[in-house]
């Protein structure tokens, strides 16, 4: 089991990888051939306000359309909601994330900073996320 912050998940099960780079062997626990794991850390809703982010701008972009309030939202796809709500919408939501710093104008969730700073502090792990390797580390200034 892999235990971080009281949440436990099954190892990984590995074939036709040599014992010494299998999970939890060939460096201390915790670490792989003794390097730190790399933990992927999810952006949307984890690090970051999809969510809020996106309907700030869309309303802001499109203040005479309808808008779906943050507790009525839905399932994963914003567009898809949208695109029930009325023709045309689903085009003009993707618009909005597709806007030039969309992401890296989002507003960081509560203490999501503070948690990755944490784990990053630890040893045994090195947190990552997509859109910090995309548009660098300092986006967070983790």
């Amino acid at each position: 089991m892999i235990r971080l912050g009281g949440w436990c998940a099954p190892r990984p099960r590995v074939t036709g990888v040599p014992a010494t780079r299998r999970w939890g062997t060939g460096g201390p626990a915790g670490t792989v051939g003794g390097r730190a794991l790399r933990v992927l850390v999810d952006m949307d809703g984890v690090l970051a306000d999809f969510e809020g982010g996106f309907l700030r701008k869309f309303r802001a972009r499109f203040p005479d359309q309808p808008f779906i309030a943050l507790e009525d939202r839905r399932g994963f796809w914003v567009s898809e909601q949208y695109g029930r709500l009325q023709p045309g919408l689903s085009e003009k939501a993707i618009s909005i994330w597709e806007s030039e710093n969309f992401f890296i104008d989002l507003e960081p969730l509560p203490g999501a900073v503070e948690a990755v700073k944490q784990m990053a502090n630890l040893e045994k792990y090195m947190p990552r996320s997509g859109i910090a390797e995309s548009y660098g580390e300092s986006m967070f200034n983790i």
